[in-house]
């Protein structure tokens, strides 16, 4: 698989091809219950998972994140849009957002507690070429808490 994952401030670059590889089948049926799966067996437990198809405003994306980090934390994923019947598809980023422009949209109305422990990471992950033909040429961005 050559999905281009890039991840900062969270101690993540030791997991490698095994992450990488996890995320792509995530992202192939997401669920929450993969995705609990996935954050479960490469950062531990994670309580709360959002999927949204696109980003929000800033004030809107900080009330997200600040309500999952009061119940313990979780994942923010975007790119993924929950269909009537209410299960979810992959429906892609059309442009991954520059982590420094989210970082800024939102800090002005979090804690700043939140954001000096480092305690949000911001995870790219571009599938140009994919060995999974639902993530070929799609984008998604994480925002874990």
């Amino acid at each position: 698989m050559s999905g281009d994952l890039q991840i900062e401030n969270l101690d993540m670059k030791k997991k490698g091809k095994g992450f990488t590889e996890d995320i792509a089948k995530f992202f192939e049926n997401p669920s929450r219950e993969s995705l609990r799966e996935v954050l479960k067996n490469n950062f531990g437990e994670f309580p709360n998972i959002d999927f949204k198809e696109n980003f929000s405003s800033g004030a809107k994306l900080a009330r997200h994140v600040l309500a999952i980090a009061n119940s313990g934390g979780g994942c923010l994923v975007f790119g993924v849009a929950e269909k009537p019947d209410k299960s979810f598809e992959p429906s892609g980023l059309a442009d991954l957002k520059d982590k420094a422009d989210i970082t800024r949209s939102i800090e002005k109305f979090l804690p700043s507690s939140l954001l000096i422990n480092e305690d949000i990471a911001i995870l790219d992950c571009s599938y140009a070429e994919a060995e999974y033909p639902t993530l070929k040429g799609k984008k998604f961005q994480l925002i874990v808490i």
